[in-house]
């Protein structure tokens, strides 16, 4: 966000009172941390798993072919 748009924000918000200004905030700290959240959720499914979990899912594809294990949902 430029400065700008940022001191445009803080304008709005100095035109409203104070308790309103306490709501506002709030809803846009919640807001953040939610798109933060979403941003980090979403980058962990771009980047390559790492070897440790890569080993782990090689071994169970093996155990799989092996007949050793088998889906939950044969369970049924």
């Amino acid at each position: 966000m430029t400065t700008a748009a940022i001191q445009t924000v803080v304008t709005m918000l100095e035109q409203i009172p104070d308790t309103l200004q306490d709501r506002v905030v709030e809803h846009l700290a919640e807001y953040l941390t939610d798109l933060k959240n979403e941003t980090q959720w979403a980058e962990s499914f771009e980047s390559p798993p790492s070897p440790k979990f890569s080993a782990m899912l090689d071994k169970v594809e093996k155990q799989i072919q092996e007949g050793r294990v088998f889906p939950l949902s044969d369970l049924d």
